[in-house]
């Protein structure tokens, strides 16, 4: 199984630019910032203050290269929960983006924050990325990066969540317990979506 230590600072960096390549073909990044060379430029920054939130306010698993990125926002009720991802600093990040892709990132950010007060109103720990480096993907580390964060969950009684754009991602998730709840398509010919919960070995 692959070792897994809690991100660092100095290394916030080097997981922002790991995860901006395993998500360049993404559907929602390609979607949203359809032209290649600013995906390239923009996604680099947007993981690091992604990366860098999630240290700072919630967890970051990774391995000790560096080659993968599990964030998570801890459980919380309520309107904190929906708030969980938005205070993030993305001002500078989204001044990169043209208006069309701000607005997509925005109908996103807001469709997400509604469909997750909804489908799932209790405390939960909230899966915001995962991501591996392109080269070691299929290779268990995923997989390794979830597993601290799904027993602390197990052993609190708490569901875990999450949404994907991606169906081949299903499967992976489907074997760590996760259950779709709800799919859909994203406002403004966005890519299809789906909502995903784990619950806790306790009540499954």
């Amino acid at each position: 199984m692959t070792a897994v230590v809690a991100l660092s600072a100095p290394h916030t960096r080097r997981a922002g630019e790991m995860l901006a390549r395993a998500f360049f073909d993404d559907p929602l990044w390609v979607y949203i910032l359809a032209d290649a060379a600013t995906r390239r430029r923009v996604l680099p920054a947007f993981f690091t203050a992604t990366a860098e939130y999630g240290r700072l306010h919630g967890r970051v698993d990774t391995t000790p290269s560096t080659d993968g990125a599990a964030i998570w926002i801890p459980p919380a009720s309520g309107s904190e929960q929906a708030a969980g991802t938005e205070a993030a600093e993305y001002g500078p990040v989204e001044e990169q983006f043209d208006r069309a892709a701000a607005a997509r990132f925005t109908l996103m950010v807001e469709h997400y924050q509604a469909l997750r007060a909804r489908v799932i109103p209790r405390p939960h720990w909230y899966l915001a990325c995962l991501g591996v480096e392109p080269a070691r993907q299929r290779r268990g580390v995923g997989g390794s990066l979830l597993e601290p964060v799904l027993q602390l969950a197990d052993c609190a009684g708490v569901p875990c969540y999450l949404e994907t754009e991606n169906a081949a991602n299903l499967h992976f998730y489907r074997r760590q317990r996760f259950e779709v709840l709800e799919q859909g398509r994203l406002l403004g010919g966005g890519p299809q979506f789906w909502t995903m919960q784990r619950p806790p070995a306790t009540l499954a």
